[in-house]
């Protein structure tokens, strides 16, 4: 018995071997006739984790119906099923809800011994009326769950996939007399490919959708609960009365043009880039001397880094004029406009093109709760990073963006130096990836500490100064000195 579950039998031999285990402690009972080696998990993680193959041995060609053909595994602990009479077993964590004695459809999918209700079956069921079972969860997807599972359809497979559904819906529902559900269900998809009325529809996104104001429902589900972490961010804002001065203020937007786009491949020697920013001299590099210039230009206005958005309207205003502004040498990237292509950095697939300003706009509507400063600071530059809106220039954008919350309350600027440059992208990435908040918050923290930390006002003492704390290092060759 090296299974981690294993069950009673009538045959002798297995009891006996079953029992000994028992007296001996080398397993324990978990259910009736269900038994584990495992004496670390508790019961219910156990059966949750086995439960598939628990179906299986008990009640083998069970057919997994309404929410559970749709989730596989359990949900809130309910798993829905048919092929025995109407009942519930209740296991440690898991109760099975057998809805009737019906078995398999000649077009339900065989899985692991059991069989799982085709798309049409699955759908139509769905939609029956239903009471909760265990006073807090349906034997059904909800009306909104449906929808987007349709809408998911729709995007992948394009109408003709809906259609599929809808004929072998029709069909199964003439056989089963369930017209009535498969009005529902016709409704419903054609309200998705614009055929029928869309005020049927419930979800949010399925409505946006069909308004031609779709948004990316993962990338606001990551944004709301980067929201809520910040709401509760206990950071302190320290101002920085630095910024006032004008020397210091235009010499260190001379840094953050530099480094901002240096960690984007836009790399030139500093004594390059004091030519380009302070004596406007011509390079080989056209291009990309204007992307310094064009960023200086944007950091170096002190109205323009105090000017936040007040509205969804503003906010793209902003976004587009800053982008025109920093990327006007590059007319092949679309200045100013949002990008007309999907884009994406290694595995990151960003927000798909059609779905971009809906996304921004829905974004920018909880930006408004969050405490000013640091906040909305770190809230606005991952927004623009993640919906990555335009073809080329969004980091360097998304950090102006951040910077401009910073300065428009006193609290200085950050700046990202080539040192710190693995620091910044593996932060972003454990929220993109893992969605763990606080690396990326730290990190925010640290960079505004030390970017804060050199009085930029004398240039050529700052310059020696950045030198000492490792500014101009590739991480392989150092770290940033921030003591």
């Amino acid at each position: 018995m090296n299974a981690e579950i294993f069950y009673g039998s009538s045959d002798s031999q297995t009891s006996q071997g079953i029992s000994k285990l028992l007296k001996s402690g080398k397993a324990k009972k978990i259910a009736p006739r269900i038994y584990t080696n495992n004496l670390t998990l508790a019961p219910e993680a156990l059966i949750q984790k086995h439960i598939l193959d628990i179906v299986e041995h008990f009640y083998p060609g069970s057919v997994l119906v309404h929410r559970s053909a749709f989730e596989v595994r359990p949900k809130a602990g309910l798993m829905v099923l048919s092929g025995k009479k109407r009942s519930r077993i209740e296991l440690p964590g898991v109760t099975l809800y057998f809805v009737g004695e019906e078995g398999p459809h000649p077009k339900d999918m065989p899985f692991m011994g059991l069989f799982i209700a085709h798309e049409a079956r699955s759908f139509l069921e769905n939609l029956t009326r239903s009471r909760k079972v265990d006073g807090d969860i349906s034997k059904n997807l909800s009306r909104e769950e449906l929808e987007a599972r349709l809408l998911k359809k729709l995007e992948v497979g394009g109408e003709s996939a809906l259609n599929t559904i809808r004929d072998d819906a029709r069909a199964y529902a003439t056989e089963k007399g369930m017209e009535a559900e498969y009005e529902e269900l016709n409704k419903m998809m054609g309200a998705l490919m614009g055929t029928k009325d869309s005020g049927i529809l419930s979800g949010s996104r399925p409505k946006a959708f069909v308004q031609g104001q779709d948004f990316d429902e993962e990338r606001m589900k990551l944004f709301t609960d980067f929201f809520i972490t910040l709401k509760d961010w206990p950071v302190k804002s320290t101002p920085d009365p630095k910024m006032k001065n004008p020397d210091h203020f235009r010499n260190k937007a001379f840094f953050e043009s530099y480094f901002s786009n240096y960690i984007e491949g836009t790399e030139f020697e500093i004594e390059e880039a004091e030519e380009i920013v302070f004596d406007k001299k011509e390079t080989d590099r056209p291009k990309d001397a204007h992307d310094v210039l064009g960023t200086f230009e944007i950091v170096s206005d002190a109205g323009e880094m105090r000017r936040v958005p007040k509205t969804e309207e503003e906010f793209l205003t902003i976004l587009k004029a800053r982008h025109l502004k920093l990327m006007s040498f590059r007319p092949e990237v679309l200045p100013g406009e949002w990008k007309q292509k999907n884009n994406r950095a290694g595995n990151t697939h960003f927000v798909e093109f059609e779905k971009v300003e809906a996304t921004l706009r829905r974004a920018f509507s909880l930006i408004q709760a969050l405490p000013p400063g640091l906040p909305r600071a770190a809230y606005m530059m991952f927004v623009v990073s993640e919906v990555h809106p335009f073809m080329d220039g969004n980091g360097r954008i998304a950090r102006i963006m951040m910077n401009a919350e910073l300065e428009s309350q006193g609290l200085g600027s950050i700046i990202i130096p080539n040192s710190f440059r693995e620091d910044y992208m593996l932060a972003l990435k454990a929220v993109t990836k893992q969605q763990r908040f606080q690396p990326y918050l730290r990190m925010l923290e640290r960079a505004l500490k030390f970017s804060n930390m050199i009085d930029f006002t004398n240039y050529q003492k700052a310059l020696t100064e950045v030198r000492e704390r490792n500014w101009f290092l590739l991480p392989s060759e150092g770290k940033i000195i921030d003591v």
